[in-house]
C-alpha cells in the first residue's frame, strides 16, 4: 500500500522504537542466571534422554535446512517456479501445519475415545 521503501523505513522506525523502549523499561539482568551451571548439568542424566535429545535436534535442523534451503531452491531451478509461487506454496504449508497442529490434540483425545473440551 505504501510501496517497499517506505515500508522499510516504517519498520525501521517502528524497531528503533522498540529498541528505544527495551533500552528504557528492561532491567539489566534480564534473563541472567544467578548461578552458572557447569556444561556436563546441562545434559540429563539419562543416556536415552540425551540420546532422544540428540536425535530432535538432528531431525529439527534436517527439516530446517530442507524448508528454508534445499525445497525453494529446488523448486525454482528444477520446476521453473517464480519466487512468489515457492514463497506461497512454503507460506500456506507454514500456515496449514500450524492449523494441524492446533487440532492434535482434540484428534488425539478422539481416537482414544476420551472426552474432549
Amino acid at each position: 500500500m505504501i510501496g517497499f521503501q517506505a515500508a522499510v523505513l516504517v519498520m525501521a522506525v517502528m524497531l528503533g522504537g522498540v529498541l528505544l523502549l527495551s533500552l528504557l523499561r528492561l532491567k539489566a539482568d534480564l534473563g541472567r542466571q544467578k548461578v552458572k551451571p557447569k556444561f556436563s548439568e546441562i545434559f540429563s542424566k539419562s543416556r536415552a534422554i540425551n540420546v532422544l535429545s540428540a536425535a530432535r535436534f538432528c531431525l529439527f535442523s534436517a527439516r530446517d535446512v530442507w524448508f528454508v534451503v534445499a525445497l525453494p531452491v529446488f523448486l525454482y531451478d528444477q520446476h521453473g517456479w517464480t519466487h512468489w509461487t515457492v514463497g506461497g506454496l512454503l507460506a500456506v504449508w507454514v500456515i496449514g501445519y500450524g492449523g494441524v497442529q492446533t487440532q492434535a490434540p482434540k484428534l488425539t483425545r478422539l481416537i482414544r475415545g476420551m472426552p474432549g473440551r
